[in-house]
């Protein structure tokens, strides 16, 4: 069985980058290639790829670290203009399977967990270690004490595409893969981790919408982290920013207050009746007639 999904899985990714596509421009009807896009480079943290990693090879085995951690994505780099989205298959073929893709076209690469050496005596671990969104952002961090935590999306999204990543290669997380919203709602995602000896752990992820549109995001994360845009967008929505920008707008107030006062009370550095000393020089003597 394993086998045929294999091959299946084969076939699928090399017709979505082997097939020919073609795209229409204008009114002339002129049309022009358009390069499938493609992954250039892949590390994970807890496993390391089989052989040598090439583009045009999208079928990978991992071999994952003794500690039986589940194997996340650490770095990458994509074609121009990709952007990629990451899942954790946990039925049939276990493993990771990368989504990259442009406007466009798409091109999956898949990469099969091999066990070796793994340590996979029933356990009661349940903690969660990532939550993955397409352009969205668990803040702050998943940890092992925390069970509630904020999911900060584009204020125009509309569907979540989510997938959940247990700690222990042993255990199974149950999320929506997908959910549907407006822009008006703001809902609780919930999720949970089974372990290995059947030990359940619930978490709930509170979605929160940014000031920035998918569009907008996108072009803020060429520069910026996603932790930096949150960063930045909570302390502008802070308590603490507004005591601040109330201190400083007081204390412009309280300073031309002071200023109107001393203009009105400062002593003058000449009385008005007093006679200039050039001006008696000038006066006339008053002689008495004889």
């Amino acid at each position: 069985m394993k086998k045929t999904i294999k091959a299946m899985l084969c076939v699928a990714m090399m017709l979505a980058v082997v097939v020919p596509f073609t795209v229409f421009a204008g009114d002339k009807a002129e049309s022009k290639t358009v390069k499938a896009p493609t992954l250039q480079s892949i590390e994970f943290n807890d496993a390391e790829i089989e052989g040598d990693f090439s583009p045009t090879q999208f079928y990978y085995n991992i071999n994952v670290n003794s500690d039986g951690e589940t194997p996340t994505l650490k770095k990458y780099k994509v074609s121009k203009g990709a952007e990629i989205f990451v899942t954790y298959n946990q039925d049939g073929v276990n493993g990771i399977n990368v989504e990259v893709k442009n406007v466009t076209l798409s091109a999956n690469y898949f990469f099969e967990y091999k066990y070796n050496d793994v340590n996979v005596n029933p356990n009661s671990n349940t903690n969660l270690k990532e939550l993955d969104c397409e352009l969205g952002c668990v803040y702050p961090s998943i940890n092992n004490e925390e069970t509630y935590y904020q999911l900060y999306i584009p204020k125009d999204m509309t569907e979540l595409k989510l997938t959940a990543v247990p700690e222990d290669l042993g255990a199974s997380c149950n999320v929506p893969k997908e959910f549907k919203m407006t822009t008006e709602q703001n809902p609780i995602i919930e999720a949970s981790v089974v372990s290995s000896d059947g030990t359940l752990k619930s978490y709930k992820f509170e979605v929160k919408r940014l000031d920035l549109t998918s569009k907008e995001l996108k072009k803020e994360l060429k520069n910026n982290s996603y932790e930096d845009i949150i960063k930045n967008e909570v302390f502008h929505k802070s308590p603490q920013f507004k005591v601040m920008l109330l201190g400083i707008f007081g204390g412009i107030v309280i300073l031309a207050i002071a200023v109107l006062i001393l203009k009105r009370v400062a002593v003058k550095a000449q009385d008005d009746d007093e006679t200039e000393f050039f001006d008696c020089l000038d006066e006339p003597e008053n002689e008495d007639e004889e």
